[in-house]
């Protein structure tokens, strides 16, 4: 019985340690790694400049994935195209993290 007793209390303190934590969809960009002691110095955060800059970007991406994709076949050339423009956008993803 204890044993039982306690598999639920352990199982429900999880469930509860899960269930408060947010997502990562929520959650702000962040600076982490090499760049600790500049996200120190300015609190890690990305500007809402930059947080344009990389949505505008994402969108772009998108729109070039879409083409790509849009007759099922990826062409060398819609190859080339497509992975330039995931350079360009973790590039500036890149820029906005430092």
């Amino acid at each position: 019985m204890k044993a039982l007793v306690l598999a639920a209390t352990v199982a429900a303190a999880f469930v509860a340690g899960g269930l408060s934590t947010s997502g990562a969809d929520a959650a702000p960009y962040k600076k982490y790694g090499a760049q600790a002691h500049h996200a120190k110095i300015y609190k890690g955060k990305v500007t809402p400049g930059e947080r344009a800059a990389i949505r505008h970007s994402r969108a772009h991406l998108s729109r070039v994935q879409a083409r790509v994709y849009a007759d099922g076949k990826v062409t060398t050339l819609e190859r080339i195209r497509l992975g330039k423009a995931q350079q360009r956008h973790g590039a500036v993803v890149r820029k906005a993290l430092r």
